[in-house]
């Protein structure tokens, strides 16, 4: 498995080897938590919050003096930090209502739609050589705010047309299987 891992890694990753190697330690990481209902207890370990906000802040602006520090910043303690944040905010905002979580919910009710049409949006756009025009700017913030601009325009576009083909039962059953 190291073999294939190591010759994948250097040529073309076919058997994305390099991706399971960086996220299975968050598969088991999910694995564990819901064998030991670890979500029932976030909200008692304020303390892990405070500590992986901090960590977090700590670890994003630090220089790893070895190589191997720096891939397990990149690769384990930051990604897990902001899992942890991320995952407890949401935690503590299950069973509230308000706008912004009937949006999430009527766009998560739609992601399959989402998930099968966004692809023929994002081929339209070009988007490599919009990276590479905007690259050139250097300016970060803007080259975000236009990511979750065109973010939001192709989930629209793409719940829109799933819309539209879900009034058809032909194109339903074809599109989507149903």
């Amino acid at each position: 498995m190291f073999a294939l891992w190591k010759y994948t890694a250097q040529t073309k990753d076919y058997f994305c080897m390099l991706n399971c190697g960086n996220f299975y330690p968050f598969f088991i990481l999910g694995v564990m938590t819901t064998k030991y209902n670890f979500l029932d207890k976030m909200p008692k370990a304020n303390w892990l919050f405070s500590l992986c906000i901090v960590a977090y802040a700590f670890l994003f602006f630090v220089d790893m003096p070895f190589h191997a520090l720096v891939s397990l910043n990149k690769h384990i303690f930051l990604p897990f930090c902001m899992v942890y944040i991320v995952v407890n905010l949401f935690v503590s905002r299950h069973g509230a209502t308000s706008c912004w979580e009937s949006l999430l919910d009527f766009v998560g009710k739609r992601t399959l739609d989402i998930y099968v049409i966004h692809y023929f949006f994002i081929s339209m756009i070009h988007l490599k050589d919009l990276g590479n025009n905007w690259e050139i700017t250097g300016n970060s913030l803007l080259m975000f705010i236009v990511a979750i601009g065109l973010s939001v325009v192709i989930t629209a576009l793409s719940i829109g047309v799933g819309y539209i083909l879900h009034k058809g039962k032909i194109i339903e059953k074809f599109v989507y299987g149903k």
